[in-house]
């Protein structure tokens, strides 16, 4: 039965009449029975939100290729769609991770973007900005008809999309809404220290100086002259209920557009904030952040299950969220389908992965989180990263070297290695001086520069039959 008909069912027993004459008695009888068939048509649609939790991660748990191609709807080079699906089918990849990441406020399509978003185009007029719009394929409307057509051809396949939680554009797009969010209200979703007592070295810490440390680094805002209103993006509170609103509704979108899963970047975020500004785990904002995550985490979930699915979610595990007191932390992590790892620069340039560094981060996800499946893929942020690492300071055979050595690593610890078939960003830095096809910052398998291909499809056959 389709969660439509157990609504249905249950709308009608709301609907039960009482029929005139009827005695006390009777009237007591129907009671009971109509709060018995609530009862029934309550458990038959939680019997139905379990069915399809059960047949998501069932499905997740045989996917044994899995493949970053960040974003499905990019030209690159040429390629297109039928070069992207010929792709993924060489791969005989069953999970595309990250197939569309929404880091800036993407329209539906070129002709469809709102002035605000025109107005803070890097300096481009309308008809600029929707010429590199359609060029970039970064638009909903293709990212629909693209995930229509792998599906036609790979029906089996599961697309995980990715949005982002540790940032809010300084102007943003609510997709679902539509509405465009100006700076005064994005600002108000950006984190306060003041709203929760955070004091640093025994000070108390204000906004624009919290906001200024966390885009510095990141080149969101002149790190010298921090100016709110010339920021591109803010630090959000995500215990804000406005920011929340917003992000589930950018998981919301691409669910609307194809999405079997969604990878939410930046959660959870409360043991990283309890890093940076030197937080104990009993502060207030730790429990209501933590709160805060399984919220949109679980607000996704329910929106898939209004589609008749289940959405997988996924987020952060290891270092980069769980430290080593891990197990001292007192909040219960969302209800994640699936988490994330990823190798240290230190590791890549190493090109060996440090083994008791990956036992004690499997160990905590499993005692944490039972047998939810753990994937793994070489990350990336700004100048410094493990991809810039891979794809800057190693020669093409020491990256092909390296992803069979991650490979047979992490199989060996339960751990699925994404192949990096496409993606991630290689930075803008001194560091960067190979470029896909000679112009691209994504890393991309297939170019002359990198040629890790080969090695990718070889490896992905072997895991595909099951060979060692």
């Amino acid at each position: 039965m389709t969660t439509g008909l157990l609504v249905q069912a249950t709308l009608c027993c709301l609907t039960a009449w009482t029929p005139l004459g009827a005695t006390p008695q009777d009237s007591a009888t129907r009671d009971r029975a109509e709060g018995a068939d609530h009862r029934a048509a309550a458990l038959l649609i939680q019997q139905e939100r379990d069915d399809l939790q059960i047949l998501a991660r069932e499905k997740l748990a045989h996917a044994k290729v899995a493949s970053l191609y960040e974003n499905v709807t990019d030209p690159v080079n040429g390629r297109g769609a039928a070069g992207m699906i010929r792709v993924l089918r060489e791969t005989h990849t069953d999970l595309i991770f990250r197939g569309f990441f929404r880091w800036y406020p993407v329209p539906e399509s070129p002709d469809e973007i709102p002035q605000a978003l025109v107005e803070i185009g890097r300096g481009m007029n309308a008809r600029q900005l929707a010429e590199a719009v359609r060029a970039s394929g970064a638009y909903y409307r293709q990212l629909r008809e693209t995930i229509a057509a792998l599906k036609k051809e790979m029906p089996d396949i599961l697309f995980c999309g990715a949005i982002a939680a540790q940032r809010v554009h300084r102007i943003e797009h609510d997709p679902i809404t539509g509405k465009t969010i100006a700076e005064e209200d994005t600002w108000k979703m950006a984190l306060d220290p003041c709203s929760w007592d955070i004091r640093l070295r025994n000070k108390p810490v204000t906004k624009e100086e919290l906001q200024q440390n966390w885009a510095g680094p990141r080149k969101w805002a002149d790190a010298m002259g921090y100016d709110r209103r010339k920021a591109k993006a803010y630090l959000p509170d995500i215990a804000n209920t406005a920011f929340q609103e917003l992000l589930v509704n950018l998981a919301k979108k691409q669910i609307d557009c194809g999405a079997d899963a969604i990878w939410i970047d930046g959660l959870p975020q409360a043991k990283l904030l309890a890093k940076i500004l030197k937080l104990d785990a009993s502060h207030p904002l730790m429990k209501a952040n933590t709160e805060a995550a399984a919220r949109i985490v679980a607000q996704i979930h329910a929106y898939g299950e209004t589609r008749g699915k289940r959405i997988l979610v996924g987020g952060w595990a290891g270092e980069l969220v769980f430290p080593d007191a891990d197990e001292e932390f007192p909040y219960p992590d969302p209800d994640f389908d699936f988490v994330t790892m990823t190798p240290i620069e230190a590791e890549v340039e190493a090109k060996r992965l440090n083994a008791p560094r990956w036992e004690r981060m499997v160990a905590s996800v499993r005692k944490r989180m039972k047998d939810v499946p753990i994937f793994a893929f070489i990350d990336w942020s700004y100048d410094a990263s493990p991809t810039v690492s891979f794809s800057q300071k190693l020669s093409q055979t020491e990256q092909r070297e390296f992803l069979k050595h991650c490979d047979e690593f992490m199989r060996a610890r339960g751990v699925t290695f994404i192949y990096p078939i496409r993606g991630g960003f290689m930075g803008r830095g001194k560091a960067t001086t190979r470029l896909s096809f000679g112009k691209d910052r994504m890393y991309d398998s297939l170019a002359p520069e990198f040629e890790t291909y080969e090695t990718i499809r070889e490896l992905a056959r072997k895991k595909a039959n099951g060979e060692k």
